[in-house]
């Protein structure tokens, strides 16, 4: 057994495990892919019969009235977060091993009050997510050029971990006066 004064791993220490800790691990048989397939070839890829049958599904599989697809694990938590009621000021225990998505929702969105009242709207490069909505706050997902579009003083960026890229794909809205609040994680 490894001894609680040695070195960490990261710095040359022993480490704990010999093999890489798995994430997790898919079950996807045949049936699983005939049904992807046929969405893709459908007209409906992000909304429509399917989603709607799922939902439906769902709901009946865990007894519940009701059930809403949506697009992530993250969303999802600000949907769970939003239904709860949770905001300013209450606590919100997160695991130990998850994404960082878990305590940036919670933190950000509901610990800090930041709501339909605050967001105009959001951008997302990813043409799968536009035109959706924002669980929680309900605010439409539009592509970045409505940043331009919009000209607002100061935009919001989550998603720290792509901020250079992203502020370099920004550099007209910036020059034209826009400023960028990045949130350190």
């Amino acid at each position: 057994m490894q001894q609680l004064n040695e070195k960490l791993a990261i710095h040359g220490g022993t480490p704990v495990r010999k093999t890489m800790l798995p994430y997790s691990h898919q079950w996807i048989d045949e049936d699983d892919i005939a049904a992807v397939v046929e969405v893709l070839r459908s007209d409906w890829l992000t909304t429509g019969p399917k989603v709607e049958e799922f939902e439906r599904a769902f709901a009946d599989f865990v007894g519940a009235k009701e059930a809403v697809a949506v697009s992530s694990g993250t969303a999802a938590l600000h949907a769970a977060m939003d239904a709860l009621g949770i905001g300013p000021g209450d606590e919100v225990i997160v695991p130990a091993m998850t994404f960082a998505a878990t305590a940036k929702g919670s933190t950000l969105f509901n610990c800090f009050g930041i709501g339909r009242e605050v967001l105009d709207f959001v951008v997302d490069r990813s043409m799968y997510r536009q035109g959706c909505y924002l669980p929680g706050v309900h605010r439409s997902i539009y592509p970045p050029a409505k940043l331009l579009e919009a000209m607002l003083d100061y935009v919001l960026l989550l998603t720290w971990k792509f901020a250079d890229e992203i502020l370099k794909q920004q550099m007209e809205h910036r020059h034209r006066g826009g400023q960028f609040i990045v949130p350190v994680p």
